[in-house]
């Protein structure tokens, strides 16, 4: 089951974050560490109803904030879909001891159906170029690659690594 999560469920969401920051640095992909992202940006996300997760029986598994704060480096990409018409894709992470079950696609595809609920054309969404299985998942789901972009205040072992953008129009 994916639902929105309540604030107070937020330091559940921060320590998906923390697990998924520390595998991902055991494998050199340092774009999350032990400030960000952190139990404030789930608190924010769950505040404004835009942070979502999915349970599988009472455990939460995975989490994904869906909402239409664009980063401003998305300004020069040329999205087929303005921000105005489109969710963005931020903090997508699934447990580590939940991986390799299909979570992040489910969570996409409720991403999915989310935007055509709220009337909107589009989902956008960023990874970090050399982290190979979500490139491969968002591939597979169909989505186009716009460009590139860059985040000069990641960690300096991957800040000169582009974060590819990936759009999928649905209506």
């Amino acid at each position: 089951m994916i639902r929105p999560l309540s604030p107070a469920e937020a330091p559940l969401a921060a320590e998906i974050y923390q697990l998924c920051a520390r595998e991902m640095n055991a494998h050199g992909f340092y774009n999350w560490s032990e400030q960000y992202p952190s139990v404030r940006e789930a608190s924010l996300d769950a505040q404004a109803g835009t942070l979502y997760g999915y349970f599988h029986h009472d455990a939460l598994c995975g989490v994904v904030t869906l909402d239409q704060n664009e980063v401003p480096q998305y300004a020069s990409l040329p999205f087929r879909v303005s921000c105005r018409e489109a969710l963005t894709t931020h903090r997508l992470a699934v447990s580590p001891l939940h991986q390799h079950r299909g979570i992040s696609r489910e969570l996409l595809r409720f991403a999915f159906s989310l935007v055509t609920e709220k009337g909107l054309r589009a989902l956008h969404i960023d990874c970090l170029s050399i982290n190979p299985g979500p490139m491969r998942l968002i591939d597979s789901l169909g989505f186009q690659r716009v460009g590139a972009i860059y985040y000069p205040e990641k960690d300096p072992r991957v800040r000169d690594y582009p974060f590819y953008c990936f759009e999928k129009v649905l209506t």
